[in-house]
């Protein structure tokens, strides 16, 4: 990432994944035992819809998500209740294809089942962010933080939303000075979140010394 930083021409996504869904070079073979034994299992038992949700999965955390939406949409289609389907399906539309408003649909149906989730508030907020509606980024950041408050993606993101709502805010704008204090905050936050997220820190600095 750091070496991806400095090159210009960098625009990758930047999905809030965590825990067994964050790729690492370092779990590449055991990856691609996973999902060679996952494709094995999906081809023998190709109605079972578990199956195919563990291979799409497998798929879109790898960034293959050209070919983890067939087999996550087929696996929806056999069981609708497998609603975290639509959470890899979101992933795999924004990293794939850069389709925000088909990530968004799916991102809805998985945040109405999955509330107290914070990556669906986190998610949706990057998807709006990305589009511009930095009011709804900033609703979405900060319903992930009502369920943690100690969220540095949210704080990050909601130092460039606040940001970018000071600087289109006219002087006559009676919030103006509202978005200079909430972009100070959570500015300042992020930037204690040094020692466990060094890369995104860095990344707010080289942005704030343009």
């Amino acid at each position: 990432m750091p070496l991806l930083m400095e090159t210009f021409h960098f625009r990758g996504q930047d999905i809030p994944v965590d825990g067994d869904d964050r790729y690492s070079i370092a779990r590449d073979g055991e990856l691609a035992r996973q999902i060679v034994a996952a494709e094995s299992r999906a081809a023998g038992e190709p109605d079972n819809p578990d199956a195919l949700l563990d291979l799409g999965r497998l798929y879109t955390i790898t960034a293959m998500g050209a070919k983890a939406i067939p087999v996550l949409k087929k696996a929806l289609a056999l069981n609708p209740d497998l609603f975290i389907a639509h959470k890899y399906l979101a992933i795999a539309h924004t990293d794939a294809y850069y389709q925000y408003d088909a990530a968004q649909s799916h991102l809805d149906a998985y945040i109405e089942r999955a509330a107290d989730d914070s990556f669906g508030h986190d998610f949706a907020g990057y998807l709006r962010y990305r589009k511009k509606k930095y009011s709804a980024a900033i609703d979405a950041f900060e319903q992930a933080l009502a369920i943690d408050p100690e969220d540095c993606y949210a704080h990050f993101y909601l130092t460039y939303a606040y940001a970018w709502q000071y600087a289109d805010a006219s002087a006559l704008n009676p919030g103006k000075e509202t978005y200079r204090k909430r972009f100070t905050l959570h500015k300042e936050t992020t930037r204690s979140f040094a020692a466990t997220h060094p890369i995104r820190v860095s990344w707010l600095n080289r942005w704030l010394d343009k």
